[in-house]
């Protein structure tokens, strides 16, 4: 799972681990630069946008993932645009069973839909802020 802040993807597999009643690094673990919790019995690592890139440039395959989460993809950088290319170039010639799931708060979805062959896309209102201040 791609955060691209470091403090973003620590909290992220924090919170994640605390719902499942873990440590982080157990089922969920998390890699930003110089600073690593994960183990083998790991099924969910979340990375920063850096780490992605180098994670994909050393192994295209990356042969030990079914899925590839971006979130907050409507942040447009540099380094999430060049993760989410390798990915699907890797997709294309590699592995078409790669997943790729795209996340954002405010996302042009047709757009990113046909650059995924027309992906689906699930839509979430949410809640707005007077629902919020009237509990």
């Amino acid at each position: 799972m791609l955060e691209p802040r470091r403090l973003a993807a620590r909290t992220a597999a924090v919170r994640m681990a605390s719902m499942l009643g873990e440590r982080v690094g157990e089922t969920v673990g998390f890699q930003v630069r110089g600073e690593r919790k994960s183990s083998k019995r790991a099924r969910i690592l979340v990375v920063t946008e850096r780490i992605l890139t180098r994670l994909l440039q050393a192994d295209p395959e990356l042969i030990s993932s079914a899925l590839i989460i971006f979130e907050e993809f409507n942040k447009h950088r540099l380094r999430a645009d060049l993760s989410f290319a390798l990915h699907l170039q890797s997709q294309e010639y590699l592995r078409d069973d790669l997943k790729l799931l795209v996340m954002s708060a405010a996302l042009d979805t047709d757009a990113i839909s046909s650059l995924l062959n027309d992906a689906h896309t699930i839509t979430s209102e949410g809640r707005n802020l007077e629902y919020l201040e009237q509990r």
